[in-house]
């Protein structure tokens, strides 16, 4: 049977009729062409689910089966890149709210997630979309930085207020690197076109680097620099240059966007186990394998720091970073501190130590209210003092970004 388009054959009248009820719409027509036009792919959606398809379900059902029951059964709609079809399913007359709110964030979530969504959010942000977003419940937000950037597009919701992430993710970028125009570190000067692209701007933007450059770029340094010994100190100097050289960029930033818009965030603790880490680093370098056997030759030679040296390191980068937001009245955001336990070592439920990252759906306790707190559009640099460590603020001042 073909696929189902949006001038296409509809199902049985009955199932129109109960999900046109269901939406609160007098009639259904509008709202399967809404999610045609969303990028709803009846085909794939049944293909992602086998026990639809064992049940005897064919395309021609397959939105409505999604409209009536896939939505809240956290069922893959496989739907088209952001901002497909959202203006247009927000403007629905649904008289459901609670239907179409769930409806629209389970279309955004998984059209944020599509492989081809951040090559259409590095064009500036779309007011239409933010518009889209807020008038369905959701808190808009966007998340530029390093492959860490993804853990914050978060299925979240908090009453009716449900989290809607967008991120744009700089895979291998350093905060230090942002401020350098050279060709290498492309992705300051494409951030600072798209901050230009989007003024102005009134949704909060969220900043993650840090985490390469407190321990892989340290590292390179040291193996360029040729100092084979390790100290607090040194690593103190170069922490220090580190951030002083993202403080640049984010002085460049605040030129194009305002300063209450933007959160600054820590660098995660380090996530991988002592027996992994030079696998790890050589890994994270890439090139050819003699490339990479000169770097294994150069670590024999290098002291490196063991596991729970690597978190206190982090947290003196972090500490660094505080002071620079301190000074240039921005928001810091520690995400660091909940992510370790007492004895200052990371939360042994959300990883196993192989990889760079933490565990994206273990984290969401201690990661989403965080998020969620910050991610609110009124909360102002001037309100971030007197916040504890990985904290949400009691209520922040009414001051908008």
């Amino acid at each position: 049977m073909p696929p189902v388009s949006s001038s296409g054959p509809r199902p049985h009248p009955t199932h129109t009729h109960a999900i046109a009820v269901k939406a609160g719409l007098s009639d259904a027509s509008a709202l399967f062409d809404c999610l045609m036009g969303c990028g709803f792919q009846p085909d794939a959606y049944l293909a992602g689910h086998a026990d639809l398809v064992n049940a005897g379900l064919d395309p021609m059902h397959a939105a409505a089966h999604f409209l009536e029951h896939g939505y809240r059964e956290s069922r893959t709609p496989h739907v088209g890149p952001l901002p497909d079809g959202l203006a247009a399913l927000a403007a629905l007359p649904m008289t459901d709210r609670t239907y179409a709110s769930m409806l629209f964030r389970s279309v955004f979530l998984h059209q944020a997630r599509h492989p081809d969504a951040a090559g259409r959010l590095w064009a500036g942000a779309d007011r239409n979309t933010i518009d889209a977003i807020r008038t369905m419940g959701g808190l808009p937000y966007f998340i530029v930085g390093d492959s860490h950037a993804s853990h914050y597009v978060r299925d979240a919701a908090f009453g009716s207020e449900w989290l809607a992430g967008m991120a744009m993710v700089c895979f291998g970028a350093t905060g230090a690197g942002l401020a350098s125009l050279d060709p290498p570190s492309r992705f300051g000067p494409r951030i600072l076109r798209w901050a230009q692209a989007s003024a102005p701007l009134d949704v909060p933007v969220f900043l993650k680097f840090g985490g390469i450059d407190a321990e892989f770029r340290w590292m390179t340094h040291r193996i360029q620099d040729r100092i084979g010994s390790f100290s607090v100190t040194q690593f103190d100097e170069y922490a220090k240059d580190a951030v002083a050289r993202y403080g640049r960029f984010l002085a460049r930033l605040t030129e194009r966007l305002p300063a209450a818009c933007l959160r600054i965030c820590a660098a995660f603790p380090t996530r991988l186990a002592d027996r992994y880490w030079i696998d790890g680093y050589v890994a994270a370098n890439g090139g050819p394998p003699e490339a990479q056997q000169r770097i294994r030759a150069a670590l024999w030679d290098m002291e490196i720091p063991d596991f729970a040296m690597r978190i206190a390191l982090r947290g003196r980068y972090n500490a660094h970073l505080r002071a620079l937001c301190d000074t240039m009245g921005l928001v810091f955001v520690d995400d660091f501190t909940p992510f370790r336990d007492p004895a200052s070592w990371t939360d042994r439920q959300i990883d196993d130590g192989k990889d760079f990252h933490m565990k994206h759906d273990a984290i969401g306790q201690k990661l989403d209210p965080i998020v969620h707190a910050y991610a609110q559009p009124h909360f102002a640099a001037k309100a971030r003092r007197g916040i504890s460590p990985g904290t949400a603020p009691a209520k922040p001042e009414q001051t908008p970004c």
